[in-house]
């Protein structure tokens, strides 16, 4: 079977479908459709990458790297209450044996600084705000974990997602990973940043714009 088709599956028939964002409803599993479509193929045959999942929410893109990966690792990063979804979604997958490769759940939030202090961040874009407390980079994380490589970092984190670039520059630098980054703009104007910030410091590293659709930015070095 491949990737697309495991996956669709998995999504439509496995997972904990009720507890998604309610005004995708039964359509979640059309969720960034096109976007999907793009990853498939740089991730497809790559059996032991490592992906970091900034944003994991209740695991769409974590299942799909998951299934891609079965010799290699998710981290995923879900700083609000929605962690407890993502870790039954990832339990049911692990139990019936679907997945298979090591999975890292961090209910932690990423950003540009590590270390303890006070901002909201959106449990639900648009809708619901929640105060957290415990940040870190992502350069952080990599070094403290003693990750030996990145292969692909996807982020979407509803208005922090430049903030989350700034804190990977040194590992977008020493292990060149695919970024799939959430580009919009109203989103980033509410913490003060645009959609060019994002362009200026991705090809400041040298790398190029693979693809823009449905607010996404695919880059690659």
């Amino acid at each position: 079977m491949d990737l697309k088709t495991k996956f669709l599956e998995t999504i439509s028939s496995e997972i904990d479908i009720a507890t998604a964002v309610k005004r995708l409803g039964a359509d979640y599993i059309n969720h960034e459709k096109e976007t999907i479509n793009l990853t498939i193929p740089l991730i497809e045959n790559h059996s032991n990458w490592t992906f970091i999942d900034a944003g994991a929410h209740i695991g769409f893109y974590s299942i799909l790297f998951a299934l891609a990966a079965p010799q290699g690792q998710v981290v995923c990063f879900e700083p609000t209450s929605t962690i407890i979804s993502l870790q039954n979604n990832i339990e049911i997958l692990q139990n019936k044996k679907i997945i298979s490769c090591q999975m890292k759940l961090e209910n932690c939030a990423l950003s540009n600084r590590s270390g303890q202090y006070p901002d909201e961040v959106w449990r639900v874009w648009s809708a619901e705000k929640v105060l957290i407390e415990n940040f870190i980079t992502i350069d952080d994380y990599v070094k403290n974990k003693k990750l030996d490589n990145v292969n692909f970092i996807k982020i979407d984190v509803d208005s922090f997602d430049y903030e989350v670039l700034l804190g990977s520059e040194e590992t977008l630098k020493k292990f060149s990973p695919i970024v799939l980054v959430e580009n919009f703009s109203p989103a980033l104007k509410l913490r003060g940043h645009s959609e060019e910030e994002i362009n200026a410091f991705m090809l400041k590293l040298d790398y190029k714009l693979h693809a823009n659709i449905e607010a996404n930015n695919i880059w690659m070095r």
